[in-house]
């Protein structure tokens, strides 16, 4: 099987997420009828999987995420190599990256704070 990107982690989320909204509104339609109680339970059963499929791919997105700021001591040889990785992320994964720093960042600021 392919390893898959970042990137084509963040698309098949999109699509995922996309889908769960179609089944949603399908099932609010279907309630509003009668004798599609087994359509709906189908529905309803498709969508929690695709709701496990997302938090398992956001999951490893985060795991990913975690290895690339992993090391709190980074020597000169780890900053370069950390350098390399981040040069191969495309620009969406580079923001995405630099949301999730930033975020840590102001995290810990607060608590110092308090």
């Amino acid at each position: 099987m392919k390893t898959l990107s970042f990137k084509d982690i963040q698309f098949i989320l999109e699509a995922l997420e996309a889908l769960v909204k179609i089944y949603t509104n399908r099932i609010q339609k279907l309630e509003a009828l009668e004798n599609y109680e087994d359509e709906i339970s189908d529905l309803s059963n498709d969508s929690l999987f695709l709701q496990e499929l997302i938090t398992d791919f956001q999951n490893q997105q985060t795991q990913e995420l975690a290895i690339l700021v992993s090391e709190p001591d980074l020597k000169k040889s780890d900053l370069e190599t950390l350098i390399k990785q981040v040069k191969n992320l495309s620009i969406d994964e580079k923001l995405i990256l630099v949301e999730s720093l930033t975020s840590s960042i102001r995290e810990e600021y607060n608590l110092m704070r308090t």
